[in-house]
């Protein structure tokens, strides 16, 4: 951010995601956690740029799971004055998450998703889901 800036004051600089959608599979609460978890999960690189931290949430499962970042002070207010000027975003495709499913993953599915019976899938397998394209 600060090179690009200082190059041309006048540049935009942004990031992007490849957004997919997750569905919990059923109304049960742990698959409605799975589904959020997921989510989480592929949102929040773009957190960190968006925002210039890491979310708490990833901070807590870092946490939870071991993970220490080795981290100068410096480098949390470089990070926090280093946000990006946009966020872009291409939606490929849903996917449902399910706790305790053992069903058939979608082929096309690279975020590990399940086949959402309730959706039509392409050549390739991948999930056609006229609400997350819309958005």
């Amino acid at each position: 951010m600060h090179i690009g800036h200082k190059i041309d004051s006048e540049n935009k600089i942004g990031c992007m995601i490849a957004r997919m959608q997750t569905y919990p599979k059923t109304r049960n609460q742990s698959d409605v956690r799975v589904a959020q978890l997921q989510d989480k999960s592929n949102l929040f690189f773009t957190d960190v740029q968006v925002c210039g931290e890491y979310p708490k949430y990833l901070n807590r499962y870092f946490k939870e799971n071991g993970i220490e970042l080795s981290m100068k002070p410096e480098d949390e207010a470089e990070i926090k004055k280093g946000t990006v000027d946009y966020l872009g975003f291409s939606c490929y495709m849903s996917t449902v998450m399910s706790d305790v499913s053992k069903v058939k993953k979608a082929s096309g599915n690279f975020a590990m998703g399940e086949l959402n019976s309730y959706l039509e899938a392409s050549d390739w397998g991948l999930q056609i889901d006229p609400v997350v394209a819309c958005l």
